[in-house]
């Protein structure tokens, strides 16, 4: 029976101080980038190279610095929500990657990794760094370009949000626009990413619920005693 009474009493308290209550804040993922891919290669073309020593600058990714509104829930504590949304918008170029090859012998392959490490805030909250990493590879006839999923970051909005955010990954393409001369500028696409929302108890909260249970822990103690 009193252990029945202690955990009805935490329910009530916690039930009692831990009510979010639904508002919207801005969120803001910085950039990264631009930057150029000339391939292991990059300072090796030659004279017999089919477009010259000068003429293999690689290619170029970008992601775009975005910003955006997220909906936080209202709800007691525990309440949790869970949404997609766009973080970057990743920027491609296509140009020219020497293989090591002179005269049109096609070269094998070239993949090239990479990551990518941009910072994210959430109203204000202090930023945390979101990394991913992306593939990018040079064949004889076509560049191909995606990125993994990243590693999930931790934010927390005044003592009573915690949002865990995670890069999702974007899948291999080919590239979709070789016309006219190089370089080729791609379609851009959106990065997004998962927000998981969890209503999290305020500290002081906590405190009184501690507090709370441990005098009702010794009423209980002093009520066995008489």
């Amino acid at each position: 029976m009193r252990g029945l009474c202690v955990l009805g009493a935490l329910g009530l308290m916690l039930a009692v101080g831990g009510t979010a209550y639904a508002t919207t804040v801005q969120y803001t993922v910085s950039g990264w980038g631009p930057q150029q891919f000339p391939g292991p290669y990059g300072d090796q073309p030659t004279e017999s190279s089919p477009w010259g020593p000068d003429g293999y600058p690689g290619d170029t990714v970008e992601l775009q610095t975005y910003t955006g509104s997220l909906d936080l829930p209202s709800g007691p504590v525990g309440t949790h929500t869970q949404v997609i949304q766009k973080i970057n918008t990743l920027l491609w170029t296509v140009d020219y990657t020497y293989g090591g090859t002179d005269g049109w012998d096609p070269w094998p392959d070239i993949l090239q990794t990479f990551t990518v490490v941009r910072d994210i805030t959430i109203d204000g909250a202090p930023a945390d760094a979101l990394s991913q990493s992306g593939d990018l590879l040079n064949s004889w006839s076509y560049d191909y370009l995606g990125l993994s999923a990243g590693s999930q970051v931790t934010l927390y909005i005044d003592n009573t949000y915690k949002i865990d955010v995670t890069p999702l990954g974007l899948s291999q393409v080919k590239m979709n626009n070789w016309s006219g001369d190089a370089p080729w500028e791609q379609n851009p696409r959106d990065v997004m990413a998962q927000f998981d929302i969890t209503v999290i108890p305020e500290p002081l909260t906590m405190l009184g619920v501690f507090a709370g249970v441990a005098g009702l822990g010794g009423y209980i103690r002093k009520r066995r005693m008489a």
